[in-house]
């Protein structure tokens, strides 16, 4: 395995997937070892300040919405996806 930390693609500390076939039977969760290179990382960092940046605007569009049309947040949320 390459020394390099951007090229490794195996980590213990992974998220886990469905896996049928698992030991432990149907149903089981398993880790999938992988880690993200600095580069995915500082993407994966960036869209997620961008959606924490818009997420108040959007939740204050749903409630205004949901006030003046008497709908549902998934209403309200669909109909701002519609529009956008």
């Amino acid at each position: 395995m390459d020394n390099d930390p951007d090229q490794r693609s195996h980590n213990a500390a992974a998220s886990a997937r469905w896996d049928g076939n698992h030991p432990s039977g149907p149903g089981a969760f398993h880790p999938v070892l992988k880690v993200a290179t600095r580069a995915e990382l500082l993407a994966r960092v960036a869209a997620l300040e961008g959606t924490l940046t818009t997420l108040p605007a959007i939740e204050q569009a749903k409630g205004a919405l949901m006030v003046t049309y008497g709908i549902s947040a998934d209403a309200a949320f669909a109909l701002l996806r519609f529009h956008s």
